[in-house]
C-alpha cells in the first residue's frame, strides 16, 4: 500500500521530486535526463542542463530552494527546437501536456502591446519574438502554482514552466516582508 501511495506521490508532484526534503545534509535532488551545471543547495539554486530533449526541445532546470527545501523550479525549452513556424504549436502542447497531468487550468493571459496591431508579420510568433505578446497558462494543484509561458528574448523562443510550491512561497515573502520592515 505505502508503495502504491508513494508512487502516486512522485507521478503527481513536479518533476518527480521530493519537495518536502531538507536537503542540508543529503546530496542535491538528483533530475533524471540532466546533468548539473553549477550552483549549491547552500547558495539557494542549481541549475541542471538536459540531457534529453524534450518534446524535440533542448531543456534546462533551475531549482530555487528556500530554507534548504525547493520553494520553485523553473523549466525551460527552447530556444532550440522552437520556431517561428512552431512555436504556438509546442506551446499548446505544453499545456495540454500538464493539463493532462494536473487537470484544468486556472486561466491564460494573453498579454499584447498595442503595438501589434500595427506590425506586419509573417508568422504569429513573430509578436512573441519581439516581446510584444506573452502568453501564461496558469494551474492550481494540490499546493503547487504552475505557470507556462511562450515567450521571446534575444531573438529565440522560449517556453517557460513554473512550479511554485505555495506553502513554501508564502514563507518566503513573509520572511523577505519582515527582513524590509526592519530595515524600515
Amino acid at each position: 500500500m505505502l508503495k502504491i501511495i508513494l508512487s502516486f506521490i512522485i507521478l503527481t508532484s513536479p518533476l518527480g521530486l521530493d519537495w518536502d526534503k531538507n536537503y542540508s545534509t543529503s546530496p542535491p535532488p538528483n533530475l533524471e535526463g540532466y546533468v548539473q551545471y553549477y550552483g549549491s543547495v547552500k547558495s539557494g539554486e542549481i541549475v541542471y542542463v538536459g540531457t534529453k530533449e524534450l518534446i524535440s526541445l533542448e531543456t534546462e532546470a533551475q531549482i530555487l530552494f528556500y530554507n534548504r527545501k525547493i520553494s520553485e523550479v523553473l523549466l525551460v525549452l527552447g530556444p532550440e527546437g522552437l520556431n517561428s513556424y512552431n512555436c504556438l504549436r509546442k506551446y499548446k502542447k505544453v499545456v495540454s501536456l500538464i493539463s493532462e497531468k494536473y487537470g484544468p487550468k486556472s486561466y491564460v493571459l494573453d498579454e499584447k502591446d498595442p503595438a501589434v496591431e500595427e506590425l506586419i508579420y509573417f508568422s504569429v510568433c513573430r509578436p512573441l519574438l519581439v516581446g510584444l505578446r506573452q502568453i501564461t497558462t496558469i494551474w492550481h494543484s494540490g499546493g503547487y502554482i504552475i505557470e507556462a509561458k511562450i515567450l521571446g528574448e534575444y531573438q529565440e523562443y522560449f517556453i517557460e514552466i513554473r512550479y511554485i510550491r505555495s506553502k513554501i512561497d508564502k514563507e518566503r515573502k513573509r520572511d523577505q516582508k519582515m527582513k524590509i520592515m526592519q530595515k524600515l
